[in-house]
């Protein structure tokens, strides 16, 4: 079963972010960031946990290990969503490595 620190790790190198990268966004040194993939530090504030989720493109959840799934499953009604797009939204879902590319064709951020 994976752990906190091992996910953090696996979904930073996912998205191809450096420690200094994902250390500058969420306002610490890269040294923390290291320190949380490697379980030196193993009480990371609540706060701080959103915002590594928030950088890391994952839910809380995930980070902590109370789910596999990477991002929480927004309720869709099916009368507004086309099949196609629920398509497209699982191919972006599963394909994380690929999603700050389609954000930059989309135009999205």
């Amino acid at each position: 079963m994976e752990m906190l620190q091992e996910r953090l790790r696996k979904r930073r190198r996912q998205l191809g972010l450096t420690l200094a990268q994902v250390a500058e966004q969420i306002g610490v040194k890269e040294a923390t960031v290291q320190r949380y993939e490697s379980g030196a530090i193993a009480n990371i504030k609540y706060q701080t946990i959103l915002k590594l989720s928030e950088t890391l493109k994952c839910s809380p959840a995930y980070l902590l290990c109370w789910t596999d799934a990477t991002c929480s499953q927004p309720k869709v009604d099916d009368d507004t969503i086309t099949a196609h797009e629920k398509d497209v939204i699982r191919a972006y879902r599963d394909n994380p490595d690929l999603q700050a590319s389609v954000d930059t064709i989309l135009k999205i951020h």
